[in-house]
C-alpha cells in the first residue's frame, strides 16, 4: 500500500473512533437522539473520508437527509397535536370544581376560573391570584360539591 492510503486509514480509523467517543459520551450524558445538526456532521464527515476510488453516491446523502427531514417534520407535528391536546383537555375544566392537593399536601376545593401554561409547558389551574399545578388534581366535579347541611 501507498503511504497516501495508509494516511487515509488512518484518519478514517482516527475519525471513526472519535465520533464513536462522542456518541458514547451523548449515551453516558442520557443523549441518545441523532439531532439534525449531529446528522450532517456525520453526513461531512462521510464525505470527507470516503474513499476517492469508491466514492458513494450523492443521491443516497439526499435521500437521508430529505428522511431525517421528514423524521424531523412528524415530531414537531405531534408535539403540536399533543400541545393541542393539553390546551382541550385543559379548557374542559374551566367552571368545574377541583379537589386539588395544595404544596403543604392539605385538600383544597375549588373551582377552576382559568388555565395556563408556565414556560415548560406544564398546565397550571386558576382561581383568583393563587395558581396550582394541574397534577395536583385529586378529584373534579361538574359542579361544586355540596356540604353537610
Amino acid at each position: 500500500m501507498s503511504s497516501i492510503t495508509n494516511d487515509l486509514l488512518n484518519m478514517q480509523n482516527n475519525t471513526s473512533r472519535l465520533n464513536y467517543q462522542a456518541g458514547q459520551d451523548r449515551v453516558a450524558q442520557g443523549n441518545n437522539e441523532l439531532d439534525k445538526d449531529a446528522f450532517l456532521q456525520l453526513m461531512f464527515a462521510q464525505l470527507r473520508n470516503q474513499n476517492p476510488d469508491d466514492a458513494m453516491d450523492p443521491s443516497q446523502f439526499l435521500q437521508q437527509q430529505a428522511s431525517f427531514t421528514q423524521i424531523e417534520e412528524l415530531q414537531n407535528l405531534s408535539s403540536a397535536i399533543k400541545g393541542n391536546n393539553q390546551l382541550m383537555q385543559a379548557s374542559n375544566l374551566v367552571g368545574k370544581s377541583v379537589t386539588i392537593q395544595d404544596s403543604l399536601g392539605n385538600d383544597q376545593t375549588l373551582t377552576v376560573e382559568s388555565v395556563v401554561f408556565d414556560d415548560t409547558g406544564q398546565v397550571l389551574l386558576k382561581n383568583g391570584d393563587d395558581i396550582y399545578p394541574a397534577s395536583s388534581i385529586q378529584e373534579i366535579f361538574d359542579t361544586p360539591p355540596t356540604t353537610g347541611g
